[in-house]
């Protein structure tokens, strides 16, 4: 069967135009649907969520005090979405909120390190502990090394400025920063008494690059044959 130019020319349209828009994928982290492994059960351990072609690797850390340097702390899954338990509340947190927090000295991160750039687009807190105000910042890297930093060198490990999402009940919130690798997550800066869990993470795939220009490279190649003929 002889397939036209023109027929072609449109099939290879459409297929640019479907990898050019970019795929929305939201992860539920209260579930196990899409955790697909963990490693580790104390300090410094990792859960891997996977979805439509796009994994999330997610760590925990806390700060040594306030404004100090990170270090590793343990990862849990409780009802509400994701917490944290750092090395001030031990493990599983036997006094600690089982949270995201900024309480006791210690600020709490969540790291997520993504296989393909995404564009996080929002998300969703579960546990209403009181004040509930989030920072945030979007990275360039794929592996960051947050542990022994300190948030004032973010920006040399390739993350963006500091965002801020205040409330105090549970919501879902829209992400600003534009598009990376790897997502920090923490209970605010500079407070004390804010406490959440990290339910979902809505975020856009970004096309990669490679793929984008064989495509076009495809509609151009056509392009010049229907012109020598």
């Amino acid at each position: 069967m002889r397939i036209s130019k023109l027929a072609l020319a449109v099939a290879l349209a459409m297929v640019f135009s479907s990898l050019a828009a970019a795929t929305t994928i939201t992860f539920n982290l209260e579930s196990t649907t899409q955790l697909i492994s963990t490693s580790g059960t104390g300090f410094g351990n990792t859960f891997t969520y996977q979805a439509g072609g796009l994994t999330v690797i997610v760590s925990a850390f806390g700060s040594t005090g306030p404004g100090g340097a990170l270090q590793t702390a343990q990862l849990q899954r409780f009802s509400g979405g994701l917490g944290v338990c750092n090395q001030s509340e031990g493990l599983h947190c036997p006094t600690g909120p089982h949270a995201v927090d900024n309480m006791g000295g210690s600020t709490d991160f969540l790291l997520f390190r993504f296989n393909l750039p995404v564009d996080p687009l929002s998300i969703r807190l579960g546990y209403d502990g009181g004040d509930m105000g989030v920072s945030y910042w979007i990275g360039s890297q794929t592996n960051p090394a947050v542990a022994g930093s300190t948030p004032s060198q973010f920006g040399a490990l390739g993350f963006g400025p500091q965002f801020v999402d205040l409330g105090d009940s549970i919501r879902t919130f829209n992400v600003q920063g534009g598009a990376g690798f790897s997502m920090l997550v923490a209970a605010r800066l500079g407070d004390s008494d804010d406490a959440f869990k990290v339910q979902t993470l809505t975020v856009n795939v970004i096309p990669e690059p490679a793929t984008l220009a064989l495509v076009g490279t495809a509609l151009v190649g056509l392009g010049l044959i229907r012109r020598k003929r």
